[in-house]
């Protein structure tokens, strides 16, 4: 998805729609691997992720170069789109 609140609107929707489908394992939406995003397992033990995707995806990433000693698991990270 584009947003973090769009993020946010379908983390509430598997909340509220856990036990009619079978979800389990629901993380809390965290900022996470350069992106905001969340996890949950379905009834046959596959794992989703519903993420913020900025344009042309981790290109944005790929483009910082080398970040030795700093990077995408960096809470102080600036990534597109993210509000810190």
């Amino acid at each position: 998805v584009e947003t973090q609140d769009e993020v946010d609107a379908a983390y509430a929707t598997v909340v509220d729609e856990a036990d009619k489908w079978g979800l389990t394992g629901t993380t809390k939406p965290i900022l996470q691997h350069g992106t905001y995003s969340f996890y949950f397992w379905d009834m046959d033990d596959n794992c989703w992720e519903i993420l913020t995707n900025p344009k042309d995806g981790y290109l944005w990433l790929f483009e910082q170069g080398d970040q030795e000693g700093k990077g995408h698991l960096d809470k102080n990270f600036e990534r597109p789109g993210i509000k810190q």
